[in-house]
């Protein structure tokens, strides 16, 4: 019995340590854009991390809204704080014609519960 427990115990603090050891953090985020000419614009994926966390990453990947993805290398790295970084990811993008897009960056590093966007 006592060998049970031991064994539980230890499977409940691995649990708990894992828990923190791959915790990650990508504090906060915008997309912003700029329009070049005709149906091209720059868009600017800013995000601010912990630069000790996996959300600290040199590539993202944008979703244009037409159907097509591209990964955007780091374009610069600003240190804020020693836990606070901000990154931005810029790309340019050629439209195929005038419509509404959604442009869009998944981060599976999102810091839990923060809602500041209605909807």
């Amino acid at each position: 019995m006592q060998g049970i427990l031991k064994s539980g115990g230890l499977f409940i603090l691995f649990l708990l340590l894992s828990v923190r050891l791959f915790a990650t953090h990508n504090r906060a985020g915008e997309i912003t854009y700029r329009h070049l000419n005709d149906l091209t614009y720059e868009f600017t994926i800013t995000t601010y991390t912990d630069p000790a966390s996996l959300a600290d990453r040199d590539e993202l990947t944008i979703l244009w809204g037409d159907g097509i993805e591209e990964i955007l290398s780091r374009n610069t790295i600003a240190a804020l704080t020693p836990e606070i970084q901000k990154n931005e990811y810029i790309g340019q993008h050629t439209f195929s014609g005038v419509g509404t897009y959604v442009i869009s960056m998944v981060d599976p590093n999102r810091v839990e519960n923060i809602l500041n966007i209605d909807g």
